[in-house]
Formats: structure tokens, C-alpha cells, sequence
């Protein structure tokens, strides 16, 4: 009989594992039941990285508040990576056609609740991956960050997509872990609670107060929990409009304002011109620092006209806005 009608093995399956478990320090045991099968388990023993826990818990908690689009006109593909996320936490949906996802990301839009990830199929019967990122762009400006999905070799359309918007190219089959990376890479994340520095940029940091007024929900999280970081209170504010009446109701309490440039009802530069010239005694007084996907000479050049005394781009770095707020608190409170 040939090798190719044998199916049975050598045999040396199992003493390769338990050498190689006993060389790691661990155990190997197993239950069997005839008739129903047998299972193995391994235990072995790792030490924690230090100090990661709470950049890893952190991390996670930002991740699992991602709101993810897939767009692929291939049902199983769409099932697949809808799986890969929920198994990272995050819940999404999912559409068959370009002109389905255009139409979900608007409807997000006009509510309110942004998606903050659209993964799109480069080719799709009614409209390309380039088409439908493109037309995403004309709805939801920069803020939604958009990953081609492609089962080809992405460098030809490569610059066309990313003048179209594209901020990331993943090849299929999706794994998990590519997948993971590039969610981190592409929503800022990784930079966002990754340790900072050094404790010197967050010194003097510790007590104060700051309003921080920004309409995504992913922005805010990850501003919240830099904050939160280097043991700062924060109050949130989803539009300029509402940034300006807590301002106007209880100013005094605040130290510092975050303002986010682009936001519905009122955007940034108006609210901060509003806060500017209102009677209130901190009206002129209070540091207002910009947040902004546009890090180019003339959106700087815009902030300072409103009235802001600084700019952060988005998304923001850590050390740079721990460093912005050093400099406008200090060891100063109200």
C-alpha cells in the first residue's frame, strides 16, 4: 500500500510536544473517551511585560469602540472579516455594493454617529473601490478613515486611490493580525495609548481641568484617555455650540480648552470667536488649543486669527500634546 492511501502518521507527533513543552517548563495532559475523542492541554508559564497591562487594556477599550463598514460584493468575504473584528471586539456591518455603502456612510453622517473605518473591495460590479472612496470623501471630509481591500497587487492603483483618500491598502485573505495592525495604524491608536515618553511631560499636569470639544466619537475616547493618563479631569462637548453655553455656564472651572476644528452646529474657529468675545472674566484669558486633521501653514494661520493660541493635528501625538499642555498650565490653577 502507498504512502498516498495510508493516512497514518509516524507517530512522533506527540513526543516533539511533550519535549519541546518540557523544555518551556510546562506540562502536556490529555482525557480520552472511546468513541468521543480525546483532548490535550498545554500550560506553560510567561511572565508579563512590565508596565504594558494598562497600555494593553487601553488599547482594547479604544479599539472595541471602532464603528466598521465592510464593503465587499463577495457574501463570504464579508462574513469573514466581520468575524475577524467581532473576535477584536468591535461590532460592524456590512453591505454588498459601493452605492449600499455610500449610502450607509451618509446616513451615519446625517445622524450623527460617523462610521469610523470603512474597509472597501477595490472591484465591485457597480462602482470600484476608488470610486466609492472618493465619493465617501465628499461626504464626511477626512474623518473617516478608509482601508482598500484588494485581492491583487495594490501598487497600480495605489496613487490614485490615495488621492481619492484611501489611508490603507490590506490583501486578501484578511488575517487577524494584519487586520489588528492596520486598525491600529490607520486610526492612530497605537500611537494613542502607547506609554509616553517619560514622566516629564506630564508633570504639573495632575489636578487640572479641561473642556474638550470634539464630535467624533473615536477622537474623543482616545483625547479622554490621554488625558485621563496623566491624571487630568476632562468635560466633553460634542459640537461648538455646546462647547460655548459650558463655557459660558461654568468657564471658571476649566484650565485649558481642546477644540476640535471641524464639527457640526458650530465648528471650532466660530465657537472659539464666540468664547473670545463674550463678558465672561476667562472670556480672553483661557488657553484654546486647535485639533485638527489639517496640520498645513494656513489652517495654523486660521486657528491663531480665531483666537486660538495653539494646534495639534490629529491624530494626536502624545508626547507633543502633553508637551502643549505643560506649556499653557503648568503648575498654574485657578
Amino acid at each position: 500500500m502507498s504512502m498516498g492511501q495510508n493516512p497514518g502518521g509516524t507517530g512522533l507527533g506527540m513526543p516533539i510536544t511533550k519535549n519541546l513543552v518540557t523544555l518551556m517548563g510546562g506540562t502536556i495532559t490529555l482525557q480520552s473517551e472511546l468513541g468521543k475523542g480525546t483532548s490535550f492541554a498545554v500550560e506553560l508559564d510567561f511572565d508579563l511585560p512590565k508596565d504594558k497591562g494598562s497600555q494593553t487594556s487601553a488599547k482594547q477599550y479604544v479599539m472595541e469602540s471602532l464603528k466598521v463598514l465592510v464593503t465587499d460584493d463577495d457574501r463570504d468575504s464579508c462574513v469573514h472579516t466581520a468575524i475577524l473584528l467581532e473576535n477584536l471586539g468591535i461590532r460592524s456591518d456590512w453591505v454588498l455594493t459601493g452605492r449600499e455603502c455610500i449610502n450607509r456612510v451618509c446616513l451615519a453622517h446625517r445622524s450623527g454617529e460617523d462610521y469610523d473605518v470603512c474597509l472597501i473591495d477595490l472591484r465591485m460590479p457597480d462602482m470600484d473601490g476608488v470610486q466609492v472612496t472618493r465619493r465617501i470623501r465628499e461626504i464626511v471630509g477626512s474623518e473617516t478613515m478608509i482601508i482598500i481591500i484588494t485581492a491583487y497587487d495594490w501598487g497600480a492603483v495605489e496613487n490614485s486611490a490615495r488621492q481619492a483618500g484611501a489611508n490603507a491598502f490590506i490583501t486578501k485573505p484578511i488575517f487577524a493580525s494584519t487586520l489588528y495592525d492596520t486598525l491600529l495604524s490607520v486610526t492612530g491608536i497605537e500611537r494613542a495609548v502607547r506609554p509616553p515618553g517619560g514622566t516629564a511631560r506630564r508633570a504639573g499636569l495632575a489636578g487640572h481641568h479641561v473642556l474638550l470639544v470634539e464630535d467624533n466619537g473615536l477622537n474623543r475616547e482616545i483625547a479622554v484617555e490621554l488625558l485621563n493618563m496623566a491624571d487630568i479631569t476632562v468635560e466633553c462637548a460634542v459640537n461648538g455650540r455646546e462647547a460655548v453655553e459650558r463655557f459660558l455656564s461654568h468657564g471658571d472651572s476649566f484650565d485649558l480648552i481642546l477644540m476640535d476644528v471641524q464639527m457640526p452646529v458650530m465648528d471650532g474657529y466660530e465657537a472659539t470667536q464666540a468664547i473670545r468675545g463674550s463678558d465672561h472674566e476667562m472670556a480672553r484669558s483661557i488657553p484654546i488649543i486647535a485639533m485638527t486633521a489639517d496640520a498645513f501653514h494656513e489652517d495654523v494661520v486660521r486657528a491663531g486669527e480665531a483666537g486660538m493660541n495653539g494646534h495639534l493635528a490629529k491624530p494626536i501625538d502624545p508626547d507633543l500634546l502633553y508637551d502643549m499642555l505643560a506649556g499653557w498650565m503648568g503648575g498654574h490653577f485657578h
